[in-house]
């Protein structure tokens, strides 16, 4: 009786908010569509940060989940959860959260005409989009981004079962395992016939960041809400120096020789260990300022949206070219003959020009907004049917 209670006493000590990862996740998702917005050509530095955003959402999102499947653990071993059923409703809640608003994305393209997916519409539907890509070798118009969901939930399963069912002690292990496979599979697939791009949506490819992401909510589980170490704040700042270190090889390399390898192989690890030491550093090192602002309640409202954003993202590009662009559309052919009338609108009207992306960053916001009061409420609404904790049992008398 006292080794249960001491149990459920640590499960309440690591039950930890870190309410700067509102503003963290916001900030992610909204580097990465900004970069998407943005053309290569025009801006050529954008190549570099294309990954960063998608990898500080990765480990964003591999940390919340770690550190709730390691509270459900917690309530595993002291006999009040059933391992089995805590996964497959993890999993269930998971695909109730993100399959409503996937959904009316996919909806709304079908109204607007904006792309044909009949052939794969069950395979994005169904969060499968990366292995769809990965089996065909191709991408689709307005549904590339669609990848990284389902990397992300299919990683999220694999790691559910880890952490749920098998010791403790290897929990370090696997994760660090998870970390070190990803550049291995990235050479392996560099080396492939058909090139890296098709099986690079894969969660192989992507393990180092979400694999730092839950090795981040491992390492805060264990310390149960007690302030960073020096050995933790060594690691954090050990993280970034290593991370930096390596992005400016990778940049001396890819400038002077002009080899691809070593870029396509560690950048993405690069980018995930600089994202893990800014992340520990802004949770642990109470940076009291920025913990404020990121952790403030206007953060945690716009954080709400940030799938939706990410979804939404690449159908505001649509609505700019139909408007902007020479697509023969009528209202883009009226804006063609204003802009040859008035001087320096056609600047301003360029679909890639920075008023444009401000406005597509803005629309995005906007469709997320309308999405979550539509589907996203409803489905955490629905979510709630299938709880993880059971509730408890309300007294009487």
């Amino acid at each position: 009786m006292e080794s249960i209670k001491k149990s459920q006493d640590q499960l309440r000590e690591r039950k930890i908010i870190y309410r700067e990862f509102f503003g963290i996740r916001l900030l992610a998702v909204l580097m990465v569509v900004t970069v998407h917005f943005m053309s290569v050509d025009r801006y050529p530095g954008v190549i570099w940060w294309r990954g960063v955003g998608v990898t500080f959402f990765f480990i964003v999102g591999a940390f919340l989940a770690t550190a709730s499947l390691l509270r459900y653990r917690d309530r595993v071993d002291v006999g009040g959860l059933d391992a089995s059923v805590v996964w497959r409703r993890f999993a269930l809640r998971r695909f109730i959260r993100l399959f409503p608003l996937v959904g009316f994305y996919l909806a709304t393209l079908v109204i607007l005409g904006a792309t044909d997916f009949r052939a794969s519409l069950l395979w994005h539907a169904g969060l499968l989009s990366n292995l769809y890509f990965a089996w065909t070798g191709g991408f689709t118009q307005y549904l590339d981004h669609l990848w990284f969901l389902g990397a992300q939930e299919q990683y999220l399963f694999l790691l559910a079962g880890v952490l749920l069912f098998l010791p403790r002690k290897t929990f370090l292990v696997w994760i660090v395992g998870l970390i070190l496979i990803c550049p291995i599979y990235r050479l392996i697939i560099h080396e492939l016939p058909h090139g890296p791009g098709r099986w690079d949506a894969l969660p192989l490819a992507w393990t180092s960041a979400m694999g730092l992401g839950s090795l981040l909510g491992w390492m805060l589980w264990k310390k149960g809400g007690r302030p960073a170490d020096r050995f933790e704040r060594m690691v954090y700042l050990g993280g970034g120096l290593v991370g930096l270190c390596g992005y400016l090889a990778i940049r001396i390399v890819e400038t002077g020789t002009r080899i691809e390898l070593p870029v396509f192989v560690l950048k993405s690890t690069i980018d995930a260990l600089l994202c893990f030491s800014i992340l520990g550093i802004l949770m642990r090192l109470e940076i009291k300022p920025l913990s404020m602002v990121l952790g403030s309640r206007f953060m945690e409202l716009l954080s709400h949206l940030s799938y939706g954003i990410y979804v939404w993202h690449l159908a505001a590009i649509h609505v700019v070219i139909v408007v902007v662009g020479k697509t023969g559309y009528p209202l883009s052919y009226i804006v063609e003959r204003t802009a040859e009338w008035v001087p320096g609108l056609g600047r301003i009207l360029d679909p890639l020009s920075p008023p444009n992306i401000v406005f597509m960053v803005l629309l995005s916001m906007v469709l997320a907004f309308v999405s979550y009061r539509i589907v996203e409420i409803p489905a955490e609404r629905l979510g709630g049917w299938f709880p993880i904790v059971p509730a408890r049992p309300s007294s009487v008398g």
